[in-house]
């Protein structure tokens, strides 16, 4: 038997702490990042995936500036940086004066790449107007008279069958939900957010059932944008079941953190006409119910970056509506139909053909980030605006990259140029990041290392291979000066016993 002395004891508990150490500098095979990417950013291991949506501004055809989504780009479009938050330089496997970080990346376009999951409420106007003709320069009057097929109603839900169909090529997890909308005749004010529970996935038949049973309807209601709109809102900022929430919010207990990708949640708002229920004679009392209605909605928002809003009107311009009657003076907006016969109010504009330009556009800007609005003449340019819609809810690009030896503790920042999209961006620099009239970017996202497998950098390395080789020499001089002593009080013990 032999002892082991106070001194064997701490060289095995310092030999073992640096074993212990250099163990985990080498097994390490995490890390783990916070995003503050305002679409979406995963991280397994050291690779790095990237949700990117791609807009500019352009001009529509009535000269209204708008923001649209960009589909066509390719990979050689865009360009990395990834920099070291404490020296601030670029990442790259070797050294690089171009300005970004020479990273090979995987691309996919947003036709590519898989759709998040997506939940749409389109709302849609069945008001008196809808019962019109769809031909918008004719002046006669709306009634039953309008063959089936041929009115403004037949145009729209011809124009969401293609919208439909545009969902079911994409893939992924789609639901829409046709919601008619309007109060009066067959039409009742939305109260119940269960109402609004009709989502079916865009391969449903269910769906495709809901546009064929709208086909049959004649619409007659008056108009209620800002309640039923409210309404939209409330029902995916308030679920009225568990069910609904986990859908719309899914949420990992163990990990105590949503699950990526967040679903993207879309209201569309589809009318020919204006809110009569927050309406009056007097234009500044009208403008104002309607402000203190959007402002209340825009509260329910919460900045909540899932949920959009997009509108189409669908009808003439203010312009335009002038032009066709030779004058720009409107007849009583809450004017009966009855009072007028059927007729035209001589000299005047009918209320049945005044889209509310502005109204709308104001109600496509109160999500962050913004919806689209779109004005509409036919059925085609709908189905075309809608498939533009479509393109802002889910058309998102994918770049995948494995960062080069990402180092423990380290804060690194990526954000991603897209160049040659419109001429102000042609020159894009790291500068103009916040500069979103010269460099359309993503938002930057950060994340901090902690992993050393391996990929871990030369120097970490250097380190613990010298923790390794120091082990290596206290064992060895330990377990020699350990044998011989046991050898020594052996042969003591050997030389006792003789005779």
């Amino acid at each position: 038997m032999f002892k082991i002395t106070t001194l064997s004891r701490k060289l095995i508990d310092f030999t073992s702490l640096m074993i212990v150490t250099s163990g985990i500098l080498l097994i390490s095979d995490m890390v783990q990042a916070k995003t503050t990417d305002i679409i979406s950013y995963r991280e397994e291991q050291n690779k790095v995936t990237l949700r990117l949506k791609v807009t500019d501004k352009v001009k529509d055809k009535y000269g209204k500036e708008k923001t649209i989504p960009i589909m066509d780009l390719k990979k050689k479009d865009f360009k990395l940086q990834v920099t070291d938050m404490t020296n601030d330089k670029l990442v790259a496997p070797s050294d690089t004066d171009k300005g970004y970080s020479d990273i090979p990346f995987k691309f996919k376009n947003p036709l590519e790449a898989e759709p998040p999951p997506a939940y749409i409420l389109v709302l849609l106007d069945m008001s008196g107007s809808m019962n019109c003709s769809t031909d918008l320069d004719s002046k006669g009057v709306c009634n039953n008279a309008v063959p089936e097929g041929k009115r403004k109603l037949d145009a729209a839900l011809s124009a969401l069958t293609t919208f439909i169909e545009e969902a079911k090529k994409r893939g992924g997890n789609t639901n829409v939900a046709i919601i008619p909308f309007g109060y009066g005749f067959d039409y009742k004010p939305i109260e119940n957010l269960e109402d609004l529970n009709k989502l079916y996935s865009v391969s449903d038949s269910k769906t495709t059932a809901a546009i064929t049973n709208l086909q049959k309807q004649t619409p007659r209601a008056a108009t209620n944008i800002y309640h039923t709109l409210g309404k939209a809102v409330e029902f995916f900022t308030n679920p009225p079941t568990d069910e609904l929430k986990n859908k719309f919010y899914p949420f990992d207990e163990k990990k105590s953190e949503p699950i990526e990708p967040k679903p993207r949640l879309a209201v569309i708002l589809l009318s020919d006409g204006f809110d009569t229920q927050y309406d009056s004679r007097d234009e500044k009392k009208a403008r104002q119910l309607q402000k203190t209605k959007l402002e209340e909605i825009k509260g329910k928002l919460a900045d909540n970056p899932q949920i959009t809003i997009h509108t189409l009107g669908y009808g003439l311009n203010a312009e335009q509506l002038q032009k066709k009657f030779g004058t720009s003076q409107w007849s009583e907006i809450n004017r009966p139909p009855s009072k007028d016969n059927g007729k035209i109010p001589s000299g005047k504009i009918p209320s049945n053909e005044y889209l509310d330009v502005d109204g709308l556009e104001q109600i496509s800007k109160i999500t962050t980030p913004n919806g689209l609005f779109a004005i509409s003449g036919n059925s085609e340019e709908i189905a075309s605006s809608l498939r533009l819609f479509l393109d802002a809810i889910l058309g998102e690009y994918e770049v995948t990259y494995t960062h080069p030896n990402p180092q423990r503790g380290r804060l690194y920042k990526t954000s991603v140029t897209a160049d040659n999209i419109s001429s102000e961006a042609t020159e894009c620099k790291q500068s103009d990041i916040e500069k979103k009239n010269q460099c359309e970017k993503s938002s930057f996202i950060e994340y901090r290392g902690v992993n050393f497998g391996r990929t871990a950098s030369f120097s970490i390395w250097v380190i613990s291979a010298g923790l390794l080789l120091i082990s290596g020499i206290v064992w060895f001089c330990f377990y020699w000066w350990w044998r011989k002593k046991i050898e020594d009080e052996e042969r003591g013990t050997s030389g006792q016993s003789s005779p």
